[in-house]
């Protein structure tokens, strides 16, 4: 069937040519009989218009796309099609199981959201904002597309916005989520940074959410020992949040990626936080809180992993500790693994994949989410209470699920936002400017930012989609060798005497630097009068901090304000 001369009121090369510059192909230009071509980028078009009209997790939308696809879902709506038609359409697929009277009265509210978004040469804009940032946009039926994300079913991102090297998404494939407090301790930084240097060294990718605290040291971890890192966040890819992570963020987008399910431009808000920390639960063969208080946005991230049927670890604190009642809670109430150094988080994920995996569970190839079917192989589709697909897991999958309840726990921390998971639509917190560290409100958290608050427009419920414990298998890992502004001389991952650094040692440390001068590992030895491996353990952790950088000419102070 050819492609009318216009599609969803535009010029259909426009939209086509839009569409093109933020699709990942190795195919040649496009031709006008190139008509497979032709729809794949008015799909991508299509997705990234849906992705700027809804909310993240919506439900509704999401039927709907994939009944329809979202070129004809898209059009539908620029036809402004009564609700009594999309609810038709929600009908017949439920074949009776939906109350018509409920339905239509959900469809009318979901078209109060989405028509007012609804603005095509805003997508057009959007899209242009994405190719002068270099950002690309996958859909589900890319090969890019990292298919443990299609485990979260209707709540499944329409698309993802990417900035960085899509090697470092392939390597998802094999991750790790380490989240935790944005205020941080000293324990919970040295803890994170010898478990993530270490996985990061044995080719794990690490993912986190680009926060301050934990997630910082995470991201900085990968790069000190030649690792890969992605960043998952909450507003658009090229907006960097916190604004004190710019260079961060900068840094993730050159050696690793970035990933985000809403436009450029768009801010964070509550909402997006919580939605934000789905992904990075499902993109990862586990998660691991490295130290959460009781209210910490990070239990939000292990809710949503242990609901999917990921592994969940998370590291003991100091009993007197508050910042590590969270995790506490979690070893205690909700079975996830104690995790204790890099061989237990080893332990706790490699079990899914490989010849150990559980019988009945099989790695997913290509073929079985590209326009088929999103079901694994081996596992039965049934219906779910919601009117959602969920799947019928083998027994030994089925037991392990259910041996770990749902976390329903507050959020209004770091990964959260500051939000509650049942109030997207309250007002944000903001942030104190004397201390980004935490919230003006008083709560521990990231908090959101103030310059944009916006109740939820999706009508997206939070997510409980059926546990599913099978994972794709890791046959290689493929690294991109990294040879530009690496935090240099970096010493190998550092060992448990990395904890026992003295915060009095790590001083003597920074104070025989200077901003000037580099100065090698021995001549701090020789003034700060500190034992080699003493001294090799601070500039470790000093670097990933971001106090100091060096390369082969030794190390230097940061400039203090510019770090801060």
């Amino acid at each position: 069937m050819p492609i009318p001369p216009t599609v969803f009121g535009l010029p259909r090369d426009r939209v086509i040519n839009a569409a093109r510059a933020v699709r990942q192909t190795s195919r040649d230009a496009l031709s006008d009989t190139n008509t497979d071509d032709a729809r794949d980028h008015i799909d991508t078009f299509a997705r990234a218009a849906w992705s700027s009209i809804v909310e993240p997790g919506d439900s509704t939308a999401s039927e709907l796309i994939n009944i329809l696809g979202a070129t004809a879902a898209l059009d539908a709506l620029v036809r402004d099609e009564s609700a009594h038609y999309w609810a038709s359409i929600l009908l017949e697929r439920h074949a009776g199981d939906l109350d018509s009277a409920t339905t239509l009265d959900g469809m009318h509210r979901a078209l109060e959201r989405w028509q007012p978004r609804l603005v095509a040469n805003r997508v057009l804009d959007l899209l242009e904002r994405a190719q002068r940032t270099e950002t690309l946009v996958l859909g589900p039926f890319d090969h890019e597309w990292p298919l443990a994300l299609n485990d979260l079913r209707l709540h499944t991102p329409l698309c993802l916005w990417v900035r960085g090297n899509l090697d470092t998404i392939e390597s998802a494939r094999n991750s790790v989520a380490l989240v935790g407090a944005r205020a941080s301790t000293r324990y919970g930084e040295e803890v994170t940074l010898e478990i993530a240097s270490g996985l990061a060294v044995r080719g794990y990718c690490l993912v986190s959410g680009a926060a301050y605290g934990i997630d910082a040291i995470v991201h900085r971890s990968a790069f000190a020992s030649h690792g890969q890192t992605i960043a998952i966040v909450a507003g658009g890819a090229d907006r960097p949040y916190p604004s004190g992570h710019a260079d961060l963020l900068a840094r993730v987008v050159r050696d690793g990626a970035v990933i985000s399910e809403v436009p450029n431009g768009t801010a964070p808000t509550r909402w997006r936080f919580l939605q934000r920390n789905r992904l990075i639960a499902a993109l990862t063969r586990g998660t691991v809180v490295m130290e959460a208080g009781q209210r910490s946005g990070s239990l939000n991230t292990a809710n949503h992993a242990a609901s999917l049927g990921r592994p969940l670890g998370a590291v003991p604190g100091p009993v007197t500790s508050t910042t590590s009642a969270g995790c506490h809670r979690l070893i205690r109430d909700y079975a996830a693994a104690l995790i204790t150094d890099v061989d237990t988080v080893v332990e706790l994920i490699e079990p899914l994949t490989g010849p150990s995996a559980p019988a009945g569970v099989h790695p997913r190839t290509d073929a079985d989410t590209r326009r088929g079917s999103s079901q694994p192989p081996g596992v039965e589709a049934v219906e779910v209470p919601g009117g959602g697909s969920g799947s019928a897991l083998p027994p030994e999958a089925d037991n392990r699920a259910r041996a770990r309840p749902g976390i329903n726990l507050a959020a209004s921390g770091d990964h959260a936002g500051g939000a509650s998971s049942s109030a997207p639509g309250d007002k944000t917190a903001g942030v104190s400017p004397q201390n980004p560290r935490h919230t003006s409100a008083g709560e521990e958290g990231e908090g959101t930012p103030t310059a944009e608050v916006e109740r939820n427009q999706g009508g997206a419920e939070a997510i409980n989609p059926n546990p599913e414990s099978a994972a794709p298998a890791v046959t290689s890992q493929r690294r991109t060798p990294f040879s530009r502004t690496r935090v240099g001389g970096v010493p190998p991952p550092l060992s448990a005497r990395a904890r026992a650094v003295e915060s009095v040692e790590v001083a003597r440390v920074r104070d025989s630097l200077s901003r000037r001068r580099p100065r090698s590992a021995e001549e701090i030895a020789v003034d700060s009068g500190l034992s080699h491996e003493t001294v090799r353990s601070a500039l470790g952790l000093l670097a990933v901090q971001g106090e100091i950088g060096g390369g082969s000419d030794g190390w230097t102070l940061r400039d203090a304000e510019k770090h801060r």
